[in-house]
């Protein structure tokens, strides 16, 4: 089967461990990209967001439930996904890929992260910076689009539209009136 060239190598197929990957940064001086535009090279990293220790309390605060298995990862379940943490072992932390799998919604729990500590968060398959208060779901239903075409089956959402708000339809990952 031909790679999916919409799809960017951080969010290709590996075996059944594909995952969607968002970059949680930081910009002292506020995010130099409007949300939902693409993040250019010069944009990325941003400003460290600190040492590794105060990183993990950060995000141990945000979601209590987070374990760290490593030294540098950890992972908490929410519903039927799964999201781990990974933070670089540096002095001060550059920022956290954050690797979602499994069946649901990973919005909120993206958001409610970076809401928490002032992050921004960049959909590694589109490098477009989430909008928070109306983050677009484009990135993480490639992601799942590819898994259901490496698996050989047709996405169940392809066929029926999942519901959105009254009256309403979705464009490019986004609902609009």
């Amino acid at each position: 089967m031909a790679e999916d060239p919409t799809l960017d190598t951080a969010a290709r197929v590996r075996g059944d461990s594909l995952g969607w990957e968002v970059l949680l940064v930081r910009y002292a001086g506020g995010c130099p990209v409007k949300p939902g535009e693409v993040v250019g090279d010069e944009d990325v990293p941003g400003d460290a967001l600190g040492p590794v220790a105060d990183v993990k309390r950060a995000l141990s605060a945000a979601l209590p439930d987070l374990e760290w298995g490593y030294p540098d990862r950890g992972g908490v379940r929410r519903g039927g996904l799964r999201f781990d943490f990974n933070v670089h072992l540096y002095p001060e932390c550059p920022d956290v890929l954050l690797s979602v799998q499994g069946q649901g919604d990973p919005l909120p729990v993206v958001v409610q992260v970076c809401r928490s500590n002032g992050w921004v968060a960049v959909d590694l398959t589109t490098w477009r910076v989430l909008d928070l208060d109306d983050p677009s779901r484009d990135g993480w239903l490639r992601v799942k689009d590819a898994i259901h075409r490496n698996r050989g089956k047709q996405p169940p959402w392809k066929d029926q539209e999942p519901a959105g708000p009254a009256g309403g339809k979705r464009t490019n990952g986004r609902w609009e009136d």
